[in-house]
């Protein structure tokens, strides 16, 4: 070490070390596929909480689809080092966790209230036959109550031109006389 001079190497190594200390501190660059994960985090958290059936997932994996293009968009920002663009696709794919459980909570939903109008639509079964069972029970009381035992709604209907054709047979019987 003669021909060097001290301060330059001393410099440099107190430069490196600070460097090579400062490196050890910082965390390791995440991979684009840890970042797009680390981006997807509210709709896996949403997914999970939701406890999706195999067809909800079907009925909902266009949002999916969509959260994994703006998780990607949101990765290529931050290489980009355009901030914005990061900040705006990851707002995006909260929205998309709030879209995710208001669909399924939807659908659920629907599927209550389609349970329920079926059940509604089988009662309303019920009760007419229920109803019909009734009605038929009292006919026969009625029939039992009466002598002759015939039912007042197996009687035929009254014809409005008979009361004029008896009428008219009357008067011709009468003037035959």
């Amino acid at each position: 070490m003669r021909g060097h001079p001290r301060r330059p190497i001393v410099a440099t190594l107190s430069a490196l070390a600070f460097t090579a200390a400062l490196s050890a501190q910082t965390p390791p660059r995440p991979t684009p596929r840890q970042a797009m994960d680390r981006a997807l985090t509210p709709l896996r958290e949403a997914t999970a909480a939701l406890s999706l059936t195999d067809d909800e997932r079907t009925r909902v994996q266009d949002v999916s689809d969509r959260g994994e293009a703006w998780a990607a968009e949101l990765v290529e920002a931050e290489h980009h080092r355009d901030l914005r663009t990061a900040q705006a696709r990851g707002r995006r794919i909260a929205w998309l966790a709030r879209v995710l459980r208001a669909r399924v909570e939807s659908m659920r939903a629907q599927a209550q209230s389609a349970q329920a109008l079926t059940a509604t639509v089988a009662l309303r079964g019920v009760v007419a036959e229920r109803r019909a069972a009734r009605d038929r029970a009292s006919e026969a009381l009625v029939a039992a109550e009466r002598q002759d035992g015939v039912s007042t709604r197996a009687l035929a209907t009254p014809d409005v031109d008979a009361g004029a054709a008896v009428a008219a047979d009357a008067t011709a019987g009468g003037a035959a006389r």
